[in-house]
């Protein structure tokens, strides 16, 4: 090329970098016009169309090969000194490279909106998978982190209904503070994170505060086990697509190419293409390039990014017609797999070892398509330890599996010597690695894939390659069979300290919930500590696991016996129950009762919730004051009775138990009152009224555990009582009415008077009467006290020796001493009355006073018959002595009266017979004096008369 041609050439590229068109290109990249009018992605691809059309490109893929070779022809051009033809190809070439530019921006931009779309689509699946989370989760320091989240998520993907304002998310984040440092989870690592929180909000942004609020989780719950469920419940549904049959399982670490080697096994084209990352920066990467016709391929992604794509294994069914014609009938399963690396944290690691294994364990046989990608192989055969390790763990003495194993690279060169490689790693690496050496597995898979290496390595070429010899290799291989019990669980060890971290605060949470009798908290951690035990199957999580469940039993053991003990001395205390003691015992007896609904966790050794009230009643009858009717006299059966009381009330499965002691202590109370009727009848009233007084005494005990009863029966006692008393009252009316009253009459009168007097003498029963009328003043039905019942006797007694004496009054008044021939009968029965002791002083004036007036009467009639004496000496003949004679014989008749006026009647009578022997013998001297003889005949009628 000579200077002219190279001037030519030099300006060409001069212009190519000119203002105006650079102009051009900045508008296109930047999407926006110098006007301010932004192009959305729509009218850039409308933009794009137009100038593929105009460059007459088909394809923008075309645009690199078109735009190669105009460089080439305009360098011809110029070589040939054609420079109008280099002028309009340089033109050309202008127009390609700013349509290269924005196909570069459109792809970009798309990328930019995919990645976008992604993002919130990540959010909003994030934001279901934390409100699924939060269900029936309790209130904890996990909880509230994610409900924080929940608000940032839905202020990330615009779905918030701004009921939250800064300052109430400020005080949301004190309660986490506060809740975190309950549960003793607080460190300076999660302080630093709370500043940086405090900082986020305050600038509100939302993806940062997320990103913390995430931190904050890890800490405080290093495992996330639900998305590892999730991601598990996917296999669920692959592990019934492949139960009993025979499969193919790839194995490789992130990004080896399991995807596309699925792809290319079950037969897709698949073709090169270039991802843009950034503006003119791209990843190759190999996609299919038809449409899909195998439908298990349409689970199978791939992307040119270092991430897995695949979350669960994905079996692949390919038909062997498809790949060796109509001949081979057969079928083969291929099962894409996630990265046993992956490095999207423990809970896909987990997901994918953990789901991995439960969808194999019921495969009929597993082979396995070890791959290893040139990209993770690093230049000191990183990869191929990864690998291994990755076999060694996830299969049981994988010496004993090797012929079941086949090795495959990827991404690597036709001419690369892949056994050169494994051999120099051999030798370099493990013969020079105790640790390594001393690793017969390792050494092992090694060594197996040295020699299976030796002729040529199956290195897959998915664009331009033939599936048919890889297929045939695959199918030659051995099956393992009985894969549950060869493949095993296999984690990285970064994923193994996250696993003991969660562990650990699964161990912490319990003892808090446990302590602060959180039974919701520790049913929670609990069934997460199982589900991890079940999922992961490992011994040293089942060891941990037991000593949990162990601890709690024992804690909860040594809970009950402390409250057990404490109840149990508080039921023998003399001062009986308190409120708070059954308050505190009834919690704790709740408390396990709830607590039973762990019970499939805690298993056998759980404290039954029925101990509680085994043991109440178990020390009610060890301390039973209620036997026989003697206990009741028991001083502590008052705090026993309400003890019982108090428990039933708060325990209703002591109910029938207070119900047979009542009617026990009913039994009793009966029986002691059994005698209280003869007692009444046979008038022991001391004996009464320490019983009434016993009574009022188990009133104030027994009543209200007798529904009553007591006060009943100490109502009717007291009735029965007076009802006893006043019944002499009445039974004394038919020995009044009598005309005539008999010793023996008087006799039980006297009894009746002496019983009542002893009654209201019995001044302990009288007290008790008295204390009977205050207590039931509002029920009392005595009207009567003892005083008034005896007063009430008494007087009955005086109106009949008052109706007596008026009787013999009335005689007197109308007989004047005639009565005294009538009054004999009606004096008997008064002195019979007056002679009762307790009638005699409050009758005596009267008594006395009848007995003067009979004395009166008396007297006058002993007048009247000295003064008929008196008329027999001046008077004569038989009328005069038939009065005299009358007289004598009404004295006579007087003679009774002596018994109640000793003498009286004796002295008048005395009186009256000198006054008649003193008129017989003047008689008698007359009667001398008289001259017999016959010469004083007229004599003998003198002396006649005198006789």
């Amino acid at each position: 090329m000579d200077n002219y041609q190279q001037s030519i050439l030099s300006d060409y590229k001069s212009n190519r970098n000119s203002t105006e068109q650079n102009e051009t290109i900045f508008t296109m990249i930047s999407s926006t016009t110098t006007d301010g009018k932004t192009f959305d992605l729509c009218e850039q691809e409308n933009v794009l169309t137009d100038q593929l059309e105009k460059c007459k490109v088909k394809d923008a893929t075309h645009l690199p090969e078109r735009i190669k070779r105009t460089y080439q022809r305009i360098d011809s051009y110029i070589c040939e000194d054609r420079i109008e033809e280099a002028e309009q190809e340089r033109k050309y070439l202008d127009e390609l490279e700013q349509t290269q530019i924005l196909h570069e921006q459109v792809v970009f931009q798309k990328s930019n909106r995919y990645q976008k779309n992604t993002l919130v689509e990540n959010s909003r699946s994030d934001l279901k998978n934390l409100r699924d989370d939060l269900i029936d989760m309790p209130c904890c320091a996990e909880k509230m982190t994610m409900e924080l989240l929940v608000y940032f998520h839905q202020r990330l993907v615009d779905d918030f209904i701004f009921l939250e304002t800064s300052d109430s998310v400020i005080q949301k984040l004190g309660e986490l503070k506060t809740q975190i440092q309950n549960e003793e989870l607080f460190s300076e690592e999660i302080r630093t994170y709370f500043d940086d929180l405090n900082r986020n909000i305050y600038n509100e942004d939302c993806s940062s505060a997320v990103n913390m609020l995430n931190n904050i989780l890890r800490k405080i719950r290093p495992l996330h086990l639900q998305e590892i469920q999730r991601l598990i419940e996917k296999m669920e549904k692959t592990a019934e697509l492949i139960r009993n049959k025979d499969i193919v399982l790839l194995i490789g670490v992130t990004g080896c190419g399991k995807s596309t080697t699925v792809q290319f096994l079950a037969g897709a084209k698949m073709k090169e293409t270039k991802v843009a990352i950034v503006p003119g920066k791209f990843l190759d990467h190999i996609e299919m390039c038809e449409p899909i016709k195998n439908p298990g391929l349409i689970h199978i992604t791939t992307s040119p990014y270092c991430r897995s794509e695949t979350r669960y294994v994905v079996p692949v069914t390919v038909s062997l017609q498809d790949i060796f014609g109509l001949d081979d009938t057969g079928e083969i399963i291929f099962c894409d797999t996630p990265g046993f690396d992956d490095t999207s944290g423990p809970e896909v690691d987990i997901a994918n070892s953990a789901g991995v294994l439960e969808v194999l364990k019921n495969c009929k046989s597993v082979k396995i398509l070890a791959l290893l990608s040139y990209k993770s192989s690093g230049d000191k055969g990183q990869g191929i330890q990864k690998l291994t390790q990755i076999l060694v763990k996830m299969i049981d003495h994988i010496e004993d599996r090797l012929r079941s194993i086949m090795y495959a690279f990827t991404n690597y060169k036709p001419t690369t010597d892949i056994h050169a490689i494994l051999h120099d790693l051999k030798d370099s690496k493990v013969n020079n690695d105790l640790v390594l050496r001393s690793d017969k597995s390792f050494v092992a898979l090694l060594t197996d894939m040295i020699n299976k290496t030796e002729y040529g390595a199956e290195i897959i070429n998915p664009i331009d390659g033939d599936p048919k010899n890889l297929i045939e290799k695959v199918r030659s291989l051995d099956g393992i069979e009985n894969p549950a019990e060869v493949f095993q669980f296999s984690c990285s060890e970064s994923t193994q300290s996250t696993i003991s971290n969660q562990i650990y605060r699964y161990k912490t949470n319990i003892t808090y919930a446990l302590k602060h009798k959180n039974l919701d908290l520790l049913l929670y951690n609990l069934r997460n500590f199982n589900i991890l035990k079940n999922l992961l199957k490992q011994n040293f999580i089942e060891d941990s696991y037991n000593d949990s469940i162990r601890s709690v039993n024992e804690k909860i053991n040594e809970y009950s016996e402390e409250i057990i003990k404490d109840f149990n001395r508080c039921l023998i205390s003399h001062d009986g129950f308190k409120e708070e003691d059954i308050l505190k015992y009834k919690y704790f007896h709740n408390y396990i009762q709830q607590i039973q609904k762990l019970k499939d966790y805690l298993g056998s050794n759980l404290i039954s919730d029925n101990i509680f009230i085994e043991n109440i009643i178990s020390q009610l009858e060890k301390n039973n004051f209620i036997r026989t009717e003697q206990d009741l006299y028991n001083p502590f059966i008052r705090i026993y009775l309400n003890n019982i009381q108090m428990l039933q009330n708060s325990f209703k499965e002591l109910q029938s138990y207070y119900t047979k002691i009542c009617e026990k202590l009913d039994e009793c109370f009966l029986k002691f009152l059994e005698p209280i009727s003869e007692i009444i009848l046979n008038n022991k009233f001391e004996e009464i009224a320490k019983i009434i007084g016993m009574i009022s005494k188990y009133s104030s005990i027994f009543n209200d555990h007798l529904n009553g009863k007591v006060e009943e029966k100490y109502k009717n006692i007291i009735e029965y009582l007076f009802e006893h008393l006043n019944r002499f009252s009445t039974k004394i009316d038919p020995f009044l009415s009598k005309i005539r009253l008999e010793d023996s009459d008087i006799k039980i009168i006297e009894n009746y008077i002496n019983i009542l007097r002893s009654a209201k003498e019995t001044s302990i029963l009288e007290d008790q009467i008295l204390k009977y009328v205050e207590k039931m003043k509002n029920q009392n039905k005595i009207s009567n006290n003892l005083n008034k019942i005896y007063d009430d006797f008494i007087s009955k007694i005086l109106k009949h020796f008052n109706e007596i004496h008026r009787r013999i009054e009335e005689l007197f008044r109308k007989n004047g001493d005639y009565a005294l021939e009538y009054i004999e009968e009606l004096f008997i029965q008064l002195n019979l009355i007056h002679e009762l002791p307790e009638i005699k002083t409050v009758t005596a004036r009267i008594y006395y006073h009848n007995i003067e007036n009979i004395r009166g009467y008396m007297q006058k009639r002993q007048k009247d018959t000295e003064q008929l004496l008196l008329t027999f000496d001046h008077q004569s003949g038989i009328m005069i002595c038939r009065h005299l004679a009358r007289s004598l014989a009404r004295l006579t008749s007087l003679k009774w009266f002596d018994r109640f006026s000793p003498g009286t009647y004796q002295l008048m009578m005395c009186n009256i017979n000198k006054e008649l022997e003193e008129h017989v013998k003047q008689l008698e001297n007359r009667l001398k004096k008289i001259n017999f003889t016959l010469k004083c005949p007229e004599n003998i009628h003198l002396a006649h008369d005198l006789i």
